[in-house]
């Protein structure tokens, strides 16, 4: 249950930027933002700052709740003789995009909520990636990365590897059977 409730929060904080576009793009169109904008002068800064913080702090716990050895919430594994390993930094820029102009066609409050919880559902039972942009903030990557079996996994790691020659990884928690965490630090 708990390992469930983490992907869960894993997938929230990869698309709850549309949240923060929504707000931002709505802040005089919807009649709750309007009223509070009216009530509180930095009413938009503020929802800016806390938000960011917020991503920052919770993105840091879930790294370090992947980390935890006490819990074990997912298992540890070791990857080998990696074929092909493709840098996947500039790619989650096409899913925030579409994520921002969603996030900026919503009409009311009502239709946000039910897309944002319809993209949160499909998300969560995909499962295949977890693109969060505060991760690079924690100077982590992604990458697509194909074993000599042919096996594809999206790997976040904080590796820097801009070669295909074989590489191993030692220290991995699995998240789900396509989502692997690399626990080592930078070489």
């Amino acid at each position: 249950m708990i390992k469930q409730m983490n992907n869960f929060i894993l997938s929230f904080l990869s698309i709850s930027w549309m949240i923060l576009i929504y707000i931002l793009d709505n802040t005089d169109k919807e009649e709750l933002f309007y009223r509070l904008t009216l009530k509180y002068k930095y009413f938009f800064e503020i929802v800016v700052i806390i938000f960011i913080i917020l991503q920052i702090c919770l993105t840091y716990i879930e790294i370090k709740i992947i980390q935890l050895e006490k819990f074990q919430i997912y298992s540890k594994d070791k990857l080998y003789d990696v074929k092909e390993i493709e840098n996947l930094d500039g790619e989650f820029l096409s899913v925030y995009l579409g994520y921002f102009f969603v996030a900026l066609g919503l009409g009311s409050l009502k239709i946000a909520i039910t897309v944002f919880t319809l993209i949160l559902i499909f998300v969560s039972l995909t499962r295949v990636q977890y693109y969060n942009p505060v991760l690079l903030f924690f100077k982590y990557h992604f990458y697509n990365v194909r074993t000599e079996r042919g096996t594809k996994i999206f790997l976040i790691s904080r590796k820097e590897i801009r070669t295909n020659e074989l590489i191993n990884f030692e220290r991995l928690r699995r998240i789900n059977n396509f989502v692997y965490f690399d626990e080592e630090k930078r070489w």
